[in-house]
Order: structure tokens, then C-alpha cells, then sequence
């Protein structure tokens, strides 16, 4: 968490989230119900089912500069939390 707020992401690894992003993007508008699931969820959510389509322009102009911006508000080392799990026997 340190090295990406201090350095961001390698470029091939930020290039590899858009694309993997955008190709579940467009396989998730395979049939109707799922374009019409997709339409609902933005229009319910954010009152306008036009964000299904901008929302990868948005993504395309991420950059590792935005990246590095939000890590540092986000990932805090005053933020974290270490939760240990053990089995119950």
C-alpha cells in the first residue's frame, strides 16, 4: 500500500485493468436481460443509464498521477486494519 502511494502502478498493470475492465464490460451486454439489467442498475443508481456508457471513457483517462492521488487519501496507514481469522474447532 506504501509503494503504490508513493510510486502508483507499473503502466502494463494499470493497461491491464482497463482493458480487463472494458472486455467484462462488453461481455456483460451479451443478451437483452443483461443489457437491460445493465441500463436499470445505472439508471436506479445514479438517475441516468447514460453512465453505462461514459463510465469506460471515464476509465481510459485514468492515469497513474489519479492513481497515486487517491491512494494517498484512501490508504493511510492511520486507516488500516489487521483482522486475523482463526477457525472455530
Amino acid at each position: 500500500l506504501t509503494r503504490i502511494s508513493q510510486y502508483g502502478i507499473l503502466d502494463e498493470e494499470l493497461a491491464r485493468v482497463k482493458l480487463a475492465k472494458e472486455l467484462y464490460s462488453y461481455r456483460s451486454l451479451q443478451t437483452v436481460q443483461q443489457r437491460a439489467f445493465c441500463l436499470g442498475f445505472w439508471q436506479s443508481t445514479c438517475n441516468d443509464f447514460q453512465q453505462s456508457f461514459s463510465r469506460l471513457t471515464s476509465l481510459q483517462g485514468v492515469k497513474n498521477d489519479h492513481i497515486i492521488e487517491v491512494a494517498k487519501d484512501l490508504l493511510k496507514p492511520e486507516g488500516r486494519l489487521a483482522l486475523i481469522g482463526r477457525p472455530k474447532r
